[in-house]
């Protein structure tokens, strides 16, 4: 049986699964279903009596069904601390881990009599790239989205995973492969990509030139992932328009009448999304007939009134994001030459728009004229980050992102300070920056040292790590707990030790420790994605020597 190296767009909402198939072509993977569609609704049902797993719209199908549990939106819940799902309202019997497991494993690699998988239509996977928001690295310093999600595909499925990738990236390298084949020429200059989905907007800033991608700058949102985007919006909007039929009992989430509504919008947003733009610029148009024009027909009639209500909050978050982006030059123009729509929810009129007229009237921050590429919003836009992701597997489009905070170690001693009268011990502090933010990854996947060894007085001494997040002018730092699986060196005044870091392709970092005369390296620990936890270092002293 053949391999393939292939790319996943695991969305919030809809997930995406392509291929380079036999001709040479990406491909999408066509999960069975009535109408044949690319995407793959993100969500799974359990059986209770039979033990049996559903994905996608054949879970969707049987949502409510007081014979099975019902799983959705578990993508967003992955980075939460257990101790807040119930806030969150996810108060499942499976953690988001159990979940996405069953999930990828039924729909990459399941071989089952009765399952349809990658692996017994398509082929063996040789490689995997994955595609993760972007706001899942830059906006939480504390995010486990990546680390977690790196353990189910290692781990949990025994999965070749080449790398988590943004989607942002990805979509970037598509338009690359994409401007190739459609005018027979590389594009060379920056690339706005606009990413917004079920739970995340994103915007990321990329450099182009032949089958290459460099990061320049990127920014993101998300009310800890479970941010006011196409999930939010459709549940309101829901909500609403049911609030006419029957103003005494709310439409709530979670019961079955609200899975079969949300599951129907699903279907009619994809089917219907070219009417629904037509009813919305009509609307926009001709504002005195809005309210009697339907712009949202099934599972309810929702009136345009309905949609900017239900849009206003993610309008606001969206020019929040965009407003951080442009002032992360700090007085300097940028440089955007295109602008691309990526993300199901970015198929949107309102979306689109809300990205147009902030980017057009803010020009004065632009250093160029902008041309929006609406050709690949309408033909790809769904298909933009798993044809990208693809592209990356297969080596055909490179990337280099960036890692966007910076991380450190602290260094405390005290020094004798003698004034004449009396002698005083005094507290010093330093930070030392190992990685430095905005710096590009491939520096930093071998491990990098702190150029000076490092000196104690104690064989053990407090080990401190720091922090400086993405866009954050505070810093964080925090004691490495006693007890934890690192191995650390035995310094006293006849070793020399050296204190490094280094990132994986995924981006999460890890902290490596070298004897410098034995040229022996420790155990790498890895500190999570972007440090979980902050640490810190005291005790040590860098030698004056």
């Amino acid at each position: 049986m053949k391999s393939y190296k292939i790319g996943l767009d695991f969305g919030t909402t809809n997930s995406i699964l392509s291929y380079i198939n036999d001709s040479g072509n990406l491909e999408t993977f066509r999960y069975p279903s009535v109408s044949g569609a690319d995407y793959i609704p993100s969500c799974v049902s359990y059986d209770k009596n039979k033990d049996f797993i559903r994905i996608g719209r054949d879970a969707f199908r049987i949502a409510g069904d007081q014979s099975t549990e019902f799983y959705k939106d578990m993508k967003m819940m992955l980075p939460q601390p257990e101790k807040e799902y119930k806030k969150l309202g996810w108060n499942e019997k499976k953690s988001p881990e159990e979940v996405i497991t069953d999930y990828l494993k039924k729909l990459l690699i399941s071989d089952k009599r009765n399952d349809y998988s990658f692996k017994k239509e398509i082929g063996h996977i040789e490689g995997i790239v994955l595609s993760v928001p972007q706001a899942w690295l830059t906006r939480q310093a504390n995010h486990q989205g990546r680390p977690k999600l790196e353990k189910i595909l290692k781990e949990n499925l025994k999965l070749p995973l080449i790398q988590l990738i943004s989607e942002p990236v990805a979509a970037a390298a598509y338009y690359s492969n994409w401007h190739k084949e459609e005018y027979n020429d590389f594009f060379d200059g920056n690339l706005l990509v606009c990413d917004m989905g079920g739970g995340t907007f994103d915007v990321t800033l990329c450099k182009l030139s032949k089958n290459k991608v460099e990061v320049i700058m990127n920014d993101g949102n998300g009310l800890f992932e479970i941010g006011k985007a196409g999930v939010y919006f459709d549940t309101e909007i829901l909500k609403l328009a049911y609030k006419r039929i029957d103003s005494t009992n709310p439409l709530k989430e979670g019961t079955p009448i609200f899975y079969e509504f949300y599951k129907q919008l699903q279907e009619y947003k994809v089917d219907c999304s070219q009417q629904i733009t037509d009813n919305i610029q009509t609307a926009l148009s001709h504002p005195l007939y809005s309210k009697k024009l339907p712009i949202i027909e099934n599972p309810l009639v929702c009136y345009m009134s309905d949609v900017e209500t239900a849009f206003s909050e993610v309008k606001k978050g969206m020019e929040n994001v965009l407003e951080s982006f442009l002032n992360l030059h700090k007085g300097e123009k940028t440089q955007i030459d295109r602008v691309i729509f990526v993300g199901g929810f970015n198929e949107f009129e309102l979306t689109k728009n809300t990205i147009k007229n902030y980017l057009n009237k803010h020009i004065d921050k632009i250093s160029c004229e902008m041309k929006f590429i609406e050709e690949i919003t309408s033909r790809m836009s769904a298909k933009a980050i798993s044809y990208g992701a693809t592209l990356i597997a297969n080596d055909i489009v490179k990337v280099q992102e960036i890692y966007p905070h910076t991380i450190g170690i602290v260094l405390e001693w005290r020094e004798v300070k003698d004034n004449k009268k009396e002698i005083k011990l005094i507290n010093q502090k330093q930070y030392i920056p190992i990685i430095k933010a905005r710096d590009k990854l491939i520096n930093y996947k071998k491990t990098t040292y702190h150029d000076q060894y490092l000196l104690s007085f104690e064989a053990h001494p407090k080990l401190t790590l720091y922090i400086k997040p993405h866009l954050s002018n505070k810093t964080a730092e925090k004691e490495i707990p006693k007890g934890l699986d690192i191995e650390l060196p035995n310094f006293n005044k006849n070793n020399r030790w050296k204190v490094g870091m280094r990132l994986d392709e995924s981006q999460i970092a890890y902290i490596v420790f070298i004897d410098e005369e034995k040229n022996i390296e420790s155990k790498p620990y890895e500190l999570g994605n972007i440090l979980t936890e902050m640490f810190g270092l005291n005790g040590l002293i860098i030698s004056k020597e």
